[in-house]
């Protein structure tokens, strides 16, 4: 079985005439970034009113002003094509469709740490569902491994920080890593399973697992605090 590399193409976000997001960010650890996953050839990435979409050009469908600015391989895996084809489609369906996105709480970055969880982590995640549990139930969809540990902390830091003080919507569910993983590796297998685990795909209870990396709060410093009042007062 051919082994491929998963890999993480980051780029700057810099939009024109807004040196905020490029000079003053950056230095209190609260970069803007847009990612991508690449496996097999093909990157991955989550964009608003389309959902999760497939392309093979580095460049193609990166927000407007985005510059690259690495590739960072997280790890490797053995999935089969068809396999890695049915955990985004499942993922499409389930969490990341055309309306998901949210800048905040659902964003590009949220899709690819949640993909690389899935396919990096899909042994322990069938392991760990499988074992003790004669049927899918709520136990086995809750995230079932820790925080993917290569994927870089600074990428989502500033979603993740601004998630503390922005709402959401109604119809908005914030993103969790491991339990959407869990659930796209899981429903994969068969779809029978997909089937009975549907109704505990969408609760939005907290995370009991270190994958929850807000169950911490991280104390802001007063230059955080006054760069996220200015975010919010940015016309978008």
């Amino acid at each position: 079985m051919t082994v491929h590399e998963v890999t993480l193409h980051v780029y700057q976000l810099a939009p024109e005439g807004h040196a905020f997001f490029t000079g003053v960010l950056p230095s209190l650890g609260l970069g803007a970034y847009h990612t991508c996953i690449e496996i097999d050839q093909s990157r991955y990435t989550f964009a608003p009113k389309v959902g999760i979409v497939r392309s093979s050009a580095r460049h193609e469908h990166a927000p407007t002003g985005a510059v690259w600015k690495e590739a960072i391989v997280l790890g490797s895996c053995r999935l089969e094509r068809g396999r890695v084809a049915r955990i985004v489609r499942i993922l499409q369906d389930r969490f990341f469709g055309q309306f998901a996105y949210h800048l905040v709480h659902r964003n590009c970055n949220h899709f690819t740490e949640t993909m690389a969880t899935a396919l990096l982590c899909h042994d322990e995640i069938i392991q760990s569902a499988l074992s003790g549990n004669a049927e899918t139930n709520d136990n086995a969809l809750r995230p079932l491994v820790g925080a993917l540990r290569t994927f870089p902390t600074y990428i989502n830091r500033l979603a993740n920080t601004s998630g503390h003080f922005v709402s959401y919507e109604a119809n908005t569910i914030p993103c969790q890593v491991g339990q959407e993983a869990a659930h796209a590796v899981v429903a994969s297998q068969d779809t029978s399973v997909e089937k009975a685990s549907r109704s505990a795909s969408t609760r939005t209870s907290a995370l009991d697992t270190s994958a929850n990396r807000t169950a911490t709060k991280k104390v802001l410093t007063d230059r955080q605090k006054a760069a996220l009042a200015k975010i919010r007062k940015t016309p978008a």
